[in-house]
């Protein structure tokens, strides 16, 4: 089948976008969507590149053309049964050495505030890093899988907020290779897996996921399954009868790569029955477009670098970077993030600009007061440090009562000196940044003020 020569104009993208805004979309994502980083590689798909790895390292015959990782698992595990286990293994080994790629197609799709449910048919827990990267509030995850035992459905309390915009949801429909015995890997175990989910729908009615997935749109991005696995998925899915998918409420978007895969067929038995179709060569240029489209349309619903979560501004002198760090690394392995200008500015960025606004998007600034932050002047006498023009922004916005922040002064050595308007405020003394000293008191703040926001802005 032909494909269209400029598929960006034959979508109907505004559709799409009026959808998203009422938070009325669900994205269903797979494996083109999950561009990462490796040890031996930078910028590729993940799921084909482990593909290959599991290949290599298990001794199977080579690569078919374009085998998905399901096909190549399935190899495997005809071979060897009872591998599930080793599989697990053999995933978890590579997902510590592998990130996604910042700027790509999961950071952006995190960054879109609308989307607040997830169903992912992928085994790693990217997508609920890069929530969390990005979101403010909680991020649950749900694996559904037909072998383990247990709960395979999210707690219904939670809908209300996803609803709200106060909780994301990630339905990783089957499994995790860190969480699940026996995810599903195989055409047989995805084929068994969405038939059980297709029955539960039928039998739990009042179950809130399955009546968000049928009051909803689903927009399926790189799912990159055959003809028949895909018609089947995407009926389970929304749970609505072909014939009956030309609703306007119940339009499913789809953005996957028909011609890869020989889909011919499918593609124009799927317009046949009202599903809009963006015939990209690249998952990736969808969500590109996607969120150009949400970014120069409804520029609010997009969370910007500056709103990204951590509930503190971490401020030093240049002589103390080290310690600033491993004081945010401590905290962020005790689940904090915080806003720390090596991690959280990129090349090309307004410095003053960015700063100016994470300043004032925090709920916490911590000063780092030591020897060296007593150099308040630069050689010239008349202008100030770059972080005493931070510690002067963020005393302007509480004085002037915009966003006021809650003000921690953290001392890190043996300085007998305190900047003087911090005076007034209870300091911390933590010596290098690390886990000594009140740190745990730090820590314990930080952590309430997660908890509960609006609890620092009347500190």
């Amino acid at each position: 089948m032909k494909m269209n020569a400029n598929p960006c104009e034959d979508f109907n993208w505004n559709d799409l976008l009026a959808r998203i805004a009422r938070k009325n979309v669900v994205p269903v994502i797979g494996e083109g969507i999950y561009w990462v980083n490796t040890l031996d590689k930078e910028n590729v798909l993940l799921y084909p590149y482990l593909a290959e790895k599991l290949v290599n390292e298990t001794g199977l015959a080579p690569l078919i053309p374009n085998e998905t990782f399901y096909q190549a698992v399935s190899r495997f595990l005809e071979r060897n049964p009872n591998a599930y286990l080793s599989v697990n293994d053999f995933l978890s080994r590579h997902f510590k050495t592998i990130s996604p790629v910042r700027d790509g197609p999961l950071w952006k799709l995190a960054r879109i505030k609308n989307f607040s449910l997830f169903i992912n048919t992928t085994y790693d827990d990217y997508l609920e890093q890069m929530l969390k990267s990005v979101r403010s509030h909680t991020v649950d995850t749900v694996h559904y899988t037909v072998n383990d035992k247990g709960s395979r459905s999210p707690e219904q309390s939670i809908f209300k907020m996803l609803r709200e915009g106060q909780r994301s949801l990630i339905f990783n429909i089957y499994g995790s290779a860190a969480v699940s015995m026996a995810p599903a890997y195989t055409e047989k175990d995805i084929l068994e897996t969405i038939v059980t989910f297709q029955k539960d729908m039928e039998i739990d009615r009042e179950n809130k996921l399955f009546q968000t997935l049928e009051s909803s749109s689903l927009l399926f991005m790189g799912c990159g399954y055959d003809d028949w696995l895909f018609r089947f998925f995407i009926r389970t899915m929304s749970n609505k009868q072909y014939d009956l998918m030309n609703r306007p409420q119940s339009w499913q978007f789809i953005n996957d790569d028909f011609q890869a895969f020989n889909c011919g067929r499918l593609e124009s038995f799927l317009k046949a029955h009202a599903v809009e179709i963006y015939n990209a060569s690249g998952n990736r240029e969808f969500v590109d477009r996607l969120f150009r489209e949400i970014e120069e349309k409804h520029p609010d619903d997009i969370i910007q670098e500056y709103e990204f979560p951590g509930p503190a501004f971490i401020s030093f002198h240049g002589k103390d970077r080290a310690a600033a760090e491993y004081l945010a690394a401590r905290l962020l392995e005790d689940g904090i993030k915080v806003w720390f200008d090596q991690w959280d500015l990129s090349a090309g960025d307004l410095v003053d600009e960015k700063i100016a606004k994470a300043i004032a998007a925090r709920a916490v600034f911590i000063p780092i007061v030591s020897n060296a932050a007593r150099q308040i002047q630069l050689d010239d006498g008349k202008s100030v440090k770059y972080h005493i023009r931070e510690w002067e922004w963020a005393l302007g916005n509480k004085q002037k009562g915009e966003n006021p922040v809650c003000i921690i002064p953290v001392i890190i050595d043996d300085t007998d000196w305190m900047y003087e308007s911090f005076k007034k405020y209870a300091y911390l003394k933590i010596p290098g940044g690390g886990r000594t000293g009140e740190y745990e008191k730090l820590r314990a703040r930080l952590r309430e003020i997660l908890d509960n926001p609006g609890q620092a802005r009347q500190s």
